[in-house]
């Protein structure tokens, strides 16, 4: 690898990959943490574009390097910066079936980073998209993994889901699913040429995907499975983990999904009642875990006492707004309405904002200069984004208290709306627990 090439921007990808999704998202990360220190191929879901690998890279406490397709590494400056960042080239026969011979050298790196011990990711989609479902998997990864187990490569294949609803929206939820390990030691040591092991292997990672994903037939579900979930587990003891909330879906989803195939007679009227309870609760800024919060008055008083120090830092609050969130909301409004799949928004949105903000923090540096002095406009150009950064982190803790203040006054002042919307939650959440007692397809008590 000629130095030029050397991946010196490889330790940076993981911190850097947290500043922008956090800064972007909402961000969770959840499941077991993978190994730090062995082998390990990461496979990935791929809705969202260049925000895929930053939020893979973040979710690791490791270096992880990439596989991305060939035609970005001919893009001036985004091909040097995936080299210096460790990715290696994927030649796709759609892009161009004369160089797909060139995968040979690609697998080689591959194999000799695994064996010295790295992390390696892969979206085995091939592509990002807009479905709501998990596009079919390419064969590459059981390939790479299986050629890596015959080199005696102790390789740990970890699934990663990217569960977002809103992705082309900042400070919108992002979980990352991290799930465990696959079993695949019966494999281990057939040639990657095998087609039977590679298929096994293929469907494998396709269902370890499936599990910490969430994957609908049609994006026009995703409200009604959601708030389903959101209902049953306000309602019902379940684990808070994200992890589980992901699987609560990927449950909901299969149910909704039978409910429809069988024709069963509970869909219809449950599926009614989800989306107005939904609909009802949207309006006044609640969730469905929001219905059973306390509102006594002693416990809002304690709650106030406990962020005054909050109220006092109200301007770090608005220098977050002028230093981060005005570039980014100015690139909102200029992006949402160009055009394009979710997951091209959502990058175009990442760079415009980006673009905006360094546009924005050197006029502010520079002016600086102009006016006290090079040495303050120097100060300026490293204190702006420092304190943007922290302005913006107490920008988001007011946004998140301000709803909780909010959402306390609706409820205690709430009266008779307050008490329907509880017992219209309660009908919902009985009629759930009939689904779960008797899952579609299963006959009724008593039925001949």
């Amino acid at each position: 690898m000629p130095s030029s090439d050397r991946p010196w921007l490889l330790p940076i990808v993981g911190p850097l990959g947290r500043l922008v999704t956090k800064a972007y998202y909402r961000v969770t990360i959840a499941g077991p943490e993978p190994p730090r220190r062995h082998p390990l191929l990461l496979v990935a879901n791929h809705p969202n574009m260049v925000f895929d690998p930053l939020l893979v890279a973040a979710a690791v406490p490791r270096p992880v390097r990439f596989l991305a397709k060939a035609p970005l590494f001919r893009i001036p400056l985004v091909g040097t910066v995936l080299r210096w960042g460790g990715c290696l080239p994927v030649y796709r026969p759609k892009d161009d079936p004369a160089l797909t011979g060139r995968n040979e050298a690609t697998f080689a790196a591959v194999s000799d980073a695994l064996t010295a011990g790295a992390a390696i990711a892969i979206f085995p989609e091939g592509t990002s998209h807009d479905a709501p479902a998990l596009a079919p998997l390419k064969t590459g990864a059981a390939r790479l993994a299986l050629g890596a187990a015959v080199e005696g490569v102790p390789l740990a294949i970890v699934p990663v889901g990217l569960v977002m609803a809103d992705r082309d929206r900042a400070r919108s939820e992002a979980l990352i699913v991290l799930g465990p390990a696959l079993d695949w030691d019966d494999l281990r040591g057939t040639p990657a040429e095998s087609t039977d092991a590679v298929r096994i292997l293929t469907h494998r990672i396709t269902s370890a995907l499936a599990n910490v994903t969430v994957n609908l037939d049609e994006w026009a579900d995703e409200p009604l499975v959601t708030t389903a979930e959101a209902i049953y587990a306000a309602s019902r003891a379940t684990d808070s983990d994200p992890a589980d909330r992901v699987r609560r879906l990927w449950v909901a989803t299969g149910w909704l999904r039978e409910l429809r195939r069988t024709g069963d007679s509970r869909y219809p009227p449950l599926a009614v009642a989800i989306a107005t309870h939904g609909r009802r609760l949207a309006q006044l800024g609640l969730a469905p875990a929001d219905l059973g919060e306390s509102t006594a008055l002693e416990q809002a008083l304690r709650w106030t006492g406990r962020r005054l120090p909050l109220i006092a830092a109200g301007g770090m609050a608005v220098l977050g707004l002028l230093l981060v969130s005005g570039p980014m909301i100015v690139a909102d409004v200029a992006t949402r309405h160009a055009g394009g799949g979710q997951e091209i928004r959502a990058t175009r949105h990442l760079f415009a904002g980006a673009a905006l903000a360094l546009t924005w923090w050197a006029t502010l540096a520079t002016l600086g200069g102009m006016t006290w002095g090079w040495p303050a406009g120097v100060a300026l150009a490293v204190a702006i984004p420092l304190v943007g950064l922290l302005g913006l982190g107490v920008q988001q803790a007011w946004a998140a208290r301000l709803h909780q203040a909010r959402r306390w006054l609706l409820l205690r002042f709430g009266g008779e709306r307050h008490r329907r919307l509880v017992a219209e939650q309660a009908a919902i959440a009985a009629r759930l627990d009939d689904i779960v007692a008797r899952p579609p397809g299963q006959p009724a008590v008593g039925a001949s």
